[in-house]
This record gives structure tokens, sequence and C-alpha cells, in this order.
């Protein structure tokens, strides 16, 4: 435990056994260098890591549920026909009575597998066979309403596997609207990128001057019911500055938001992230090629953004434990009043 030495164990250990919690706290209260808020922090530590093991528990099972298939998808994308997996490779059941967040049943099996890219993508542009892959992953993740993050190394082809999977919901009646929000410096890129890969999708840039914005959002508003676009693209910077811009954002009713260079939403305490996080957008796709830096705070705030219902509410939580694990002996001592 986090701030018991192996001295102190031992003291513990040899005033075995105790009748109950009570005469425990009170024999630790009587030893010189001992105290009862020992056991308040064992209690504390115990109470903190259950939550967090039924946490991992559900991430668990709902990680079991894709994991085969995404597996299938890795092996046989190009070598299989469209309907591979079929009622036969169904995972077995699993108890979800007391989860508050669990995948998709209701569409079943099978889940088609595609083994061309959308036929509105330009003919002239061909996905590479491990692209081919990352459509399917993100077609299944879309089959099970699990949000994810594509995290492919620099130049491998994200944002191309982004559109195509938007061109693939285009072909399955999903028109969007999407949002897609980027840096400035990459904005100019997606732009080319969407007009080359897929000049089907109408794209709408939200940019430039406040009062050509203000003109943008009021053609927006004027067309609320049925947007007169399939994707709005934007940059952090402008999506988030003014409150004008973020006020868009919360009224348009996203069926997707892709996020790329998602290492800007490794802050939760951000006042950009908390702006994110309340865009209102059904679904959530994160791009990003450096995904973690050995930091567990930046995992949780990826992890709350990407999957906020299953996530958000344990934050505290996992905060908690990380900070447990990771502070000095000194310091918890100090903390616990020991």
């Amino acid at each position: 435990m986090p701030g018991c030495s192996w001295k102190t164990a031992q003291a513990i250990i040899n005033m075995r056994p105790f009748k109950n919690t009570k005469d425990l706290v009170s024999q630790l209260s009587g030893v010189r260098h001992l105290s009862s808020n020992l056991y308040e922090c064992c209690k504390d530590i115990l109470e903190v890591r259950s939550s967090v093991i039924r946490l991992l528990n559900k991430c668990e099972r709902l990680t079991e549920q894709v994991a085969s298939h995404a597996t299938r998808l890795l092996e046989n994308t190009i070598a299989l026909p469209e309907n591979y997996i079929t009622d036969q490779n169904q995972p077995d059941e699993v108890d979800h009575e007391h989860d508050d967040f669990t995948i998709n049943k209701t569409n079943g099996y099978p889940v088609q597998l595609v083994t061309q890219q959308p036929a509105i993508l330009n003919p002239l542009r061909e996905l590479k066979p491990y692209q081919l892959v990352g459509l399917n992953w993100l077609r299944l993740l879309h089959h099970e309403q699990v949000n994810g993050i594509l995290a492919d190394e620099m130049g491998l082809g994200k944002t191309v596997q982004a559109i195509a999977f938007l061109a693939s919901l285009w072909e399955s009646g999903n028109r969007g609207p999407h949002l897609i929000i980027c840096p400035s410096s990459t904005q100019d890129s997606w732009q080319r990128e969407l007009s080359l890969w897929c000049p089907h999708l109408k794209v709408l840039v939200y940019q430039g001057s406040a009062e050509q914005r203000k003109a943008i959002r009021l053609k927006i508003y004027e067309s609320d019911s049925q947007p007169d676009f399939n994707i709005l693209l934007t940059s952090y910077v402008v999506g988030t500055s003014a409150i004008e811009d973020r006020a868009l954002m919360k009224r348009v009713n996203f069926h997707y938001g892709i996020f790329d260079e998602a290492h800007m939403l490794k802050n939760m305490t951000s006042q950009r992230y908390r702006n994110l996080m309340n865009f209102k957008v059904q679904r959530r796709l994160l791009l990003t090629g450096t995904p973690l830096q050995n930091n567990l705070l930046e995992l949780v705030s990826l992890l709350s953004f990407v999957m906020p219902e299953m996530f958000l509410k344990s934050t505290d939580l996992l905060k908690r434990i990380f900070q447990i694990y990771s502070v000095s002996f000194t310091t918890y001592l100090f903390i616990y009043n020991i």
C-alpha cells in the first residue's frame, strides 16, 4: 500500500488478530508511530480500486465483443466475401444487467465486410489494402455504436480513411451533417483531400473574419432542419474562440465529430477541452499519430473525450488512483497525516 513502509506493515501484522474494525482502529491509535489514519487510507484505496476494477471489467467486455471481429478484418479484409461475419461467428452473450454502458445489439449480424472502396470516392484514387482494413474497422465501430481513436503513424493516411468512412456512411443513407475539426495548419490539407477523394460530399468551410463567420452561421441557421452541407470543416481555434462560434457547434446536431491531431485533447482541465466536450456530436472519432506519451492523466483525458458515457463519471476516481500510486512516500504520509 502506498504510504506504508515494510516496517510499519510488519508492526501491524504482529498485532493480529483483531476482533473487529473498532479493535483495529483502537490498537493502531494506541501505538506510537502508528495511526488509525492508516486504516482510513487503506479503506479509501480499496474503494477506489474496486470502482476502477468495475470500470475495467466493462472495458474488457466491450473489447471482447469487438476484438474478434477486428482480428478477422485484419486477416481477411481483401480475401473474404462481403458477408464473412455471420450468425455462427456471434460472441457468447454477456450479462450487462448492471452496466450503464453497453454496445449496440439491436441490428444483430451480419456486419457487412466491404472489399472495395465506396463507389462515390474518386475512381482515380484507390485505397491501399491497410486503409481498407481501417475503413472496415471504422464501420465495425459504427455498427457497435462505439467511438474510437484511429492512431496510425504519420503518413499512413488517417485523413483518407476518415474521408472513406464518411463516404461509406453517405452510401448507407447517413448524409450528415458531420463535423471535422483540425489545427489551422492542416485545414487547407483537409479541404484539398476532401475535394480530391470525394467531391460528392458537400463541404462547408467555417473560417474567415467575424463578419464572414456570422454570414455562414446565418446561412446554417436558415436551413437548420435540413443543413445544406454534408461536412462542416473548421479549426480548433475558430470553432472554440468566440461565444458565437461555440454556440453554433452546440446547436447543429452533428452525426459524427472527427477530431484531427487529437493530442490537443490530452488536457481535460483546459478551456479548449471543456468547450469541445460541449459540441453537439452524436459520435466521436479521434485521429492522432501520437495517442499517448506515457502519461496516465493524458489517457484519462482521451478516454473521457472519446467515450464520455463510459468514462466521464469515473474521471475523478481514475485521477485519484493514478495520484495515489504516483505520489512519493513522504507526500502520501503528509496527505493522510500519518
